[in-house]
């Protein structure tokens, strides 16, 4: 799995893991995975789907910031109460 520079994701986030099968067969593509926490406090992508809607895979900074909001585990609720917005 590479970053939007080429850059192997596990070269920007240490410790990530994933199934090589969930993703064989796909050639150079971009994929949107889910993102979960092992518990060697690790990584672990799953596959959700191809995305032929995006010509770029995201920068390293966005890898970067997806993996750090798993592992602050931040919920909807937390987000709409830190915004002062009432959920409607």
């Amino acid at each position: 799995c590479d970053d939007a520079r080429g850059e192997p994701v596990e070269a920007t986030v240490p410790g990530v893991q994933w199934d090589v099968e969930e993703f064989a067969g796909l050639g150079p593509s971009i994929v949107e995975c889910g993102v979960g926490l092992t518990d060697a406090s690790g990584y672990a992508l799953r596959f959700k789907c191809q995305r032929r809607d995006k010509a770029r895979a995201n920068s390293a900074f966005v890898v970067q910031r997806t993996f750090q909001n798993a592992r602050e585990n931040i919920v909807p609720d937390e987000l709409v109460r830190a915004l002062g917005l009432a959920a409607h």
